[in-house]
């Protein structure tokens, strides 16, 4: 019997084989997974990081799949999808705890209805509370750091662990966990203010009419697809003024609307997007000096 034998007699989620990891990443963009498993709970993830371990297989943990690259030839092992098993949200006051699998917008939402403020910044980022730690997400001046005050996670051995802020490392789009990959995270404590509900919510309404005004909304992409280089003007307004907008390669494209989103115009791959994304680091460079990086994750040889 082989893990993924193994994998499936253990586990009570759902265990897949050749699943297209373009169906779970919002840039559509992706081969087929040895394995795509989805747990059923927090010891569900237990029980599978701990036989992955033992057998020595690697795994990627994803959640909605937002600001990820598969390759095309797919992922050689097995791709764990936090979602709803790990979707709890506990209230204690202005306390909130939030597990790995919960939307960030629907985190902002219920919040919201209760009269809790703090994550209204990352209003329409197309993530999960797990994603958004990780890296740190943030909009508007706001990263998710600033009201983070523990995160719980767990080894590859299944073992649990519980860290203080301070101990996360939180910087620009980066976290602990982007150095410590054995671990996965599994929930998020955050600390809330008190403010009208109807006053949240129009500053909600107000910040995705903000992102359709300024971003490719509705176009398939992984987001803002370069960090923005320190000591320079935003990635988006170098490639602009690079004149690259329009800019393709195959399927992918450099958003007309906001020039740091690589979209899927559709059929696009995972080469066109890496094909598309070096002619542009090239030639911003060429145009002034700056070597742009990128902040959406590739995912190209399973180490992640």
């Amino acid at each position: 019997m082989d893990w993924t034998e193994h994998l499936e007699k253990a586990a009570r989620g759902k265990v897949s084989r050749g699943e297209p990891m373009s169906r779970h990443t919002t840039f559509g963009v992706g081969g087929p997974a040895d394995v795509f498993f989805e747990p059923l709970d927090e010891e569900d993830l237990r029980n599978a990081l701990r036989l992955l371990s033992l057998e020595g297989v690697r795994r990627a943990i994803i959640g909605r799949g937002a600001n990820l690259l598969f390759s095309d030839e797919g992922y050689g092992g097995c791709v764990i999808r936090i979602g709803k098993g790990l979707g709890s949200i506990d209230y204690d006051g202005r306390t909130v705890k939030l597990g790995a699998g919960v939307s960030l917008q629907s985190a902002v939402v219920k919040l919201a209805e209760k009269g809790l403020c703090g994550l209204e910044n990352l209003a329409g980022i197309p993530g999960t509370i797990g994603g958004a730690v990780w890296m740190n997400a943030g909009a508007f001046g706001r990263s998710i750091s600033s009201c983070i005050t523990n995160v719980r996670a767990v080894g590859s051995g299944g073992e649990e662990l519980s860290l203080e802020k301070e101990a996360l490392a939180f910087g620009y789009r980066k976290s602990f966990f982007q150095e410590n990959p054995d671990l996965t995270i599994v929930g998020a404590e955050i600390e809330t203010g008190d403010e009208n509900p109807a006053a949240i919510k129009e500053k909600i309404k107000g910040m995705i009419a903000d992102r359709k005004r300024k971003q490719p909304w509705g176009a398939r992409s992984a987001g803002s697809f370069f960090r923005n280089p320190p000591g320079a003007a935003p990635a988006g307004a170098l490639i602009d003024q690079a004149g690259l907008k329009g800019l393709s390669s195959g399927g992918a494209r450099v958003s007309s609307v906001h020039a740091n989103f690589i979209i899927n115009t559709g059929g696009a791959t995972c080469s066109d997007v890496l094909s598309l994304a070096d002619e542009v680091r090239k030639r911003v460079f060429a145009f002034c000096g700056v070597e742009l990086e990128p902040e959406v994750k590739l995912l190209l040889d399973g180490s992640f």
